[in-house]
């Protein structure tokens, strides 16, 4: 959460000076030149089946292209901090998915952390569409929540049960 954090408060300055897309693209080459010794199959090591293949494209297009594209367009709408406050929100938001689709169990101390989560962003994050109509105001607070479901979608595809 730290990384995210802080290429939030980064992306403010970015998307001032370099296009969205520019910069999701920039987010993938950067993975992608710092992930390929993962690529290699070790020794024996069966290949991806088709249903992995699936999970792996929509692990990456909700996880890294729809995060990405979203979270730089809120960041460019709204203020870095407010951006930041509602992404704050993905680990209740996962905690809720993995309850809805995984029949997860909350315990009292997720649910009391979801509950703060919530508060929060229904009170408001500052600097959502400052200066801007109720418009702005609006479309700079559903481009910050689309990448926390797109890090919902991500996580929770990503889960397989007994492979903790």
């Amino acid at each position: 959460m730290a990384l995210v954090g802080s290429y939030v408060g980064l992306s403010k300055g970015l998307v001032a000076v370099f296009p969205v897309f520019l910069l999701a693209w920039l987010r993938f080459g950067v993975a992608a030149l710092a992930m390929p010794h993962w690529l290699r199959r070790a020794d024996g090591e069966a290949p991806l089946s088709a249903q992995d293949r699936r999970l792996l494209f929509w692990n990456s297009f909700l996880g890294n292209f729809l995060f990405s594209v979203c979270m730089l367009y809120g960041v460019l709408l709204s203020s870095a901090l407010a951006a930041g406050v509602v992404m704050a929100a993905i680990p209740a938001a996962v905690a809720l998915l993995s309850r809805a689709f995984l029949g997860e169990r909350l315990v009292p101390r997720v649910a009391a952390g979801i509950g703060c989560a919530v508060t929060r962003v229904i009170r408001g994050a500052p600097g959502v569409g400052a200066g801007a109509g109720v418009d702005a105001s609006v479309t700079c607070s559903t481009s910050v929540n689309f990448p926390v479901h797109g890090g919902c979608g991500f996580t929770t595809t990503t889960y397989r049960p007994g492979c903790v």
